[in-house]
């Protein structure tokens, strides 16, 4: 048999789906998209069990994969869960997956309808005939009341577009038997707390849920072994682990997304049957997150409480001059303000007000409001600087401006060189890249 592709390498998160009370809630699924992509996660899961796909119609999903592939543009897999236990409407999730621009699928196991094992083969070999995405296949006989046996597994890994299994049995001794019989298989931890197990068994890596919250972690850790420190590698499992367990006190997604809304990232209630985090489990996960550095408060009190303010954000709609006038009040006398992401993140006309009246105390920016008009121009020839407000914030004593050059760090050069070159190794042999390469 060919060798099968890999869909990814080290973390994939499968992502809650935000909700309002009537639908969607895109910017926020924008958001958690754009977090994942910072923290360095290798893939994403969308619509998968911990989107909540039982409770959206097929459109609901439709929309979510398309926003997410539109998001996402290329730089990393999305995987779409399409599992069902309804084998034609699995069929009909996986076309459209497909068309929407999916990379591959992920499939569950069917739930209550309890097949045997041959039922599952010809379930899951139904689908795989039906579409040419790759497909992973998931193992949750917790959630779902059936087991899918290494036997089973063995006969599936003989479909062509069949090329992972994602094993969240929690049988180590079944886990071992996947691994040993059918190597073919790309095998992911399905359970955030038996990472370092299943990559020690030949593991490609974790579909987390974690990650949702810690994805530079999650990612880290399994990026670690493979490297060869498996002594870091294991250092952050334990770290994660009480974590971990406290994002397992109730059903999944309940805790992960009731942790996301503390952290701000609005994704909204979930729906029923599923309902909000009993209080005393919620002080539990809150008292985990603070105790791994993260603890959510007001963007008001945030302000009123940091001596230096700093932007590592995206612009959009949403963040477009959230440091303004208003915002300047809020913060301590003397503040000190960073700029690294862009320029229109802040205002900048209020920013020098802001620093004529000693409310700011000193400023950083590597991106300003108009930057175009004086980074990018050949000024070789005595040209004008015509951007007013650049040269009012460079007259200030208090105030340092870089023409847009933060990134620019001997690691982020080497970083770059380095993945470069990986990729076109890739590309030359033939492997799956997720960077455009041309010959």
């Amino acid at each position: 048999m060919a060798e099968k592709r890999v869909i990814f390498t080290g973390s994939a998160t499968a992502m809650v789906t935000p909700f309002t009370d009537g639908g969607l809630n895109l910017k926020a699924l924008d958001r958690l998209v754009d977090y994942q992509l910072a923290g360095g996660t290798d893939a994403l899961v969308v619509c998968g069990t911990t989107g909540e796909p039982s409770t959206m119609d097929i459109s609901e999903e439709a929309v979510v994969i398309s926003r997410t592939v539109e998001r996402v543009a290329g730089r990393i897999p999305v995987i779409a869960g399409a599992g069902s236990n309804d084998t034609a409407f699995a069929i009909r999730s996986a076309k459209q997956a497909k068309n929407l621009g999916a990379d591959a699928l992920l499939l569950v196991t069917p739930y209550y309808n309890k097949t045997s094992q041959q039922g599952l083969i010809r379930h899951f070999t139904a689908i795989a005939d039906a579409t040419d995405l790759p497909i992973i296949l998931y193992n949750i006989p917790g959630r779902t009341g059936l087991n899918m046996q290494p036997s089973t597994l063995r006969e599936l890994s003989k479909h062509e577009n069949i090329v992972g299994v994602k094993e969240a049995s929690g049988n180590l001794e079944q886990i071992t038997e996947v691994a040993y019989t059918c190597p073919e298989l790309a095998l992911y931890s399905g359970n955030d707390d038996q990472v370092i197990p299943m990559l020690a068994l030949g593991g490609r890596g974790v579909i987390s849920v974690a990650s949702n919250l810690m994805p530079r972690k999650v990612h880290d850790m399994v990026r670690l072994w493979m490297e060869g420190d498996q002594a870091a590698s294991r250092a952050l499992q334990f770290e994660l682990y009480p974590l971990i367990k406290a994002l397992f006190c109730e059903v999944n997604p309940i805790p992960v997304k009731t942790a996301l809304n503390d952290m701000g990232f609005d994704c909204g209630g979930l729906r029923l049957p599923l309902i909000e985090m009993q209080e005393n489990n919620h002080a539990r996960l809150r008292e985990e997150m603070k105790k791994m550095g993260v603890e959510y408060v007001s963007l008001d009190s945030l302000y009123a409480q940091s001596d230096i303010v700093t932007l590592h954000t995206f612009l959009n709609d949403e963040t477009f001059h959230m440091i303004n006038a208003e915002s300047i009040r809020k913060m301590k006398p003397g503040v000190v303000i960073i700029n690294c992401a862009r320029g229109a993140l802040i205002d900048t006309r209020a920013l020098i007000e802001g620093i004529e009246s000693g409310r700011i105390g000193s400023v950083g920016v590597d991106c300003f409001e108009g930057e175009n008009d004086v980074i990018r121009v050949d000024h070789s020839y005595n040209s004008h600087v015509t951007n007013h407000d650049y040269i009012i914030l460079k007259s200030f004593q208090n105030t340092i401006v870089t023409p847009h050059v933060a990134f620019f760090t001997d690691q982020a050069v080497f970083d770059m060189v380095q993945c470069s070159l990986e990729s076109l190794h890739q590309f030359d042999a033939g492997e799956n890249v997720p960077l455009e390469v041309h010959a």
